[in-house]
C-alpha cells in the first residue's frame, strides 16, 4: 500500500491515511494521516475529502478550522457524498446559529 501511495494513487493514499488515523498495522498519527489523507483528496477523492473535513472540523492532525472543514465537504458533496453533504448541513446550521446570537449579543451587524 505505501508504495502505491507514494506512486500517486489516491485510494492507497486513503487508505494509507485511515490507516495512520485507527493506529491499524502503523502507529497512530493524526498529522500522518492528514497528509495522507490530503494528497487523496487534492485528487478529488470524495471520501478523503470527507475524512479531511472532518479532520478540520475536530482539530484533529490540524488546527480546528470550521471554513475549511466546510471547504472539503462541499467538494466531497458536490461528487455525491451523502455524509459529506450532512455535514456541510449541519456546518451551515451552526454558523446560522452563531451569527444570530452575534447580532442579538451586537456582535455581528449586517450590511448597511
Amino acid at each position: 500500500m505505501r508504495k502505491a501511495a507514494d506512486q500517486g494513487d489516491p485510494i492507497a493514499q486513503y487508505n494509507l491515511g485511515n490507516s495512520y488515523h485507527l493506529g491499524r498495522g502503523v502507529p497512530k498519527d493524526q498529522v500522518e494521516a492528514v497528509k495522507w489523507t490530503r494528497k487523496a483528496a487534492e485528487q478529488d477523492d470524495a471520501p478523503a475529502q470527507y475524512n479531511l473535513g472532518n479532520s478540520y472540523a475536530n482539530g484533529e492532525g490540524v488546527a480546528k478550522d470550521a471554513v475549511e472543514a466546510a471547504k472539503w465537504y462541499r467538494k466531497a458533496a458536490d461528487q455525491g457524498h451523502a455524509e459529506a453533504a450532512k455535514s456541510l448541513d449541519s456546518s451551515y446550521a451552526e454558523a446560522l446559529k452563531r451569527f444570530a446570537q452575534g447580532r442579538r449579543a451586537g456582535g455581528c451587524r449586517g450590511p448597511e
